[in-house]
């Protein structure tokens, strides 16, 4: 029952020692479950990467009909599907790859929303916006809610959307048929974009009729956009809602909240490189979102005082040192670089010991004999370590609790999650 305070000790006990102009690292927190969407339709894109299995189309096409009895009206739109398919259920082979299914439909939602450059001084917008003669007027713009649905089929491909395909969105939602090594690259854009991942097989209905229904009630996701102070750095930015993934940083950081399967707050734990100050306290983080900007303050650069405010900053360290693992393991072992991917399932073990007990982390080290035994993964290792890297084993409570997450599907792996602990502490938020 301690493994997670013992954990919290020995980060507490490492940061006594943290040298002075040492990276700060926050936990923000926001809140994305609240609020309600307007009644009215919704409409349900729905894209593939290749033709989807029978067993997966029909799971969809039941999720699809277990989520009408919430009576909310929407509409069903297949991508890239022949004349005839209208229904879930009859997917097939698309006629177009992904990225061209998306770009299309992202043209259309975006249409007007910008009008086009002109070089004339003086414009009449009426008549720049009418008809020219003889042709019909532009279609109104579809104003409905709109919600995309990615099926990765494992006919087909694991290339990554362009993000400004699935802007338009007011959610994304991913499901993945099998799992392959290229799929770890998903777990980063899909924290970045806030999509949902589910995993095709059993409780890929329940789930995805969940995530059906919460688009008529849910707000739609919004982007943040996290820069630093004048004077400092950011460094990283981990999201700690499943799927855990360190997002790119360049400068800043441009990322859109998840659009939560539960009641819960989203969570990032952000690392920054503060600039000169001697401030006791003193601002460090810059956070835009909903057309609002905040300023995030740092309590003085005295270890104890920093930790005792804010003591999930230690907890939220090893679900992010969970995240880097995963994709070191992930990332090697699609390059063929088997000693990195031995180092990263060293660093799993440590963290799955320190956050879900010993006997998970006995389980990572079978699978680490067995890899060396091997020299590789079978599928079934594959699939079950894809599924434990997209899954978090706690979730941000709206009371600001590490709480044990709802576990994965039960698996006759001896990878199959245990049920977590409990961790707690106040964290800001914004």
């Amino acid at each position: 029952m301690s493994a997670p305070l013992s954990a919290l000790r020995y980060t507490l006990q490492s940061r006594a020692a943290r040298p002075q102009g040492a990276p700060t690292q926050l936990v923000l927190s926001l809140d994305a479950s609240g609020g309600a969407r307007a009644a009215g339709e919704v409409r349900w894109v729905v894209a593939t990467s290749g033709a989807v299995g029978e067993a997966t189309r029909a799971a969809l096409q039941d999720a699809w009909d277990l989520a009408a009895i919430d009576g909310a009206p929407r509409a069903l739109d297949l991508l890239g599907q022949p004349a005839g398919a209208r229904a879930l259920a009859d997917l097939a082979a698309p006629t177009s790859a992904l990225s061209a299914q998306l770009r299309g439909v992202a043209g259309e939602l975006s249409l007007g929303d910008e009008l086009e450059a002109t070089m004339e001084l003086e414009l009449d917008v009426t008549k720049a916006l009418a008809a020219p003669p003889g042709e019909e007027a532009r279609p109104p713009r579809d104003e409905r809610a709109q919600h995309l649905l990615v099926v990765l089929a494992s006919s087909g491909t694991y290339a990554l959307p362009q993000d400004r395909d699935v802007a338009p969105f007011a959610s994304v939602t991913v499901v993945v048929e099998s799992c392959a090594p290229s799929l770890w690259s998903w777990a980063r854009w899909a924290a970045r974009l806030g999509a949902r991942v589910l995993f095709a097989g059993e409780g890929l209905i329940g789930e995805l009729s969940a995530a059906i229904q919460d688009a008529a009630s849910r707000p739609a996701r919004a982007s943040l956009t996290l820069r630093p102070m004048m004077d400092g750095k950011l460094l990283s930015v981990v999201s700690l809602t499943s799927p855990l993934a360190a997002l790119p940083v360049d400068g800043v950081a441009n990322l859109y909240h998840p659009t939560l399967s539960e009641e819960g707050r989203a969570a990032w734990l952000v690392t920054v490189q503060e600039g000169a100050s001697s401030a006791a306290e003193r601002e460090v983080l810059i956070c835009d979102y909903l057309g609002a900007r905040r300023s995030l303050s740092a309590l003085g650069s005295a270890p104890d005082a920093l930790e005792l405010a804010q003591p999930a900053v230690a907890f939220a360290q090893q679900l992010a040192q969970r995240a880097r693992s995963f994709e070191q393991v992930m990332s090697a072992y699609a390059r063929n670089d088997l000693r990195k991917v031995v180092q990263g399932l060293d660093q799993w073990m440590k963290v799955t010991t320190a956050l879900e007990g010993e006997e998970a982390g006995r389980d990572v080290h079978l699978l680490k004999v067995k890899f060396l035994h091997l020299g590789r993964f079978d599928a079934p290792d594959v699939a079950r370590f894809v599924r434990l890297g997209f899954w978090s084993p706690y979730v941000l409570s709206s009371s600001g609790e590490w709480v044990a997450a709802r576990p994965l599907t039960p698996s006759p792996s001896p990878l199959a999650p245990r049920p977590s602990l409990l961790a707690s502490g106040a964290l800001w938020s914004i």
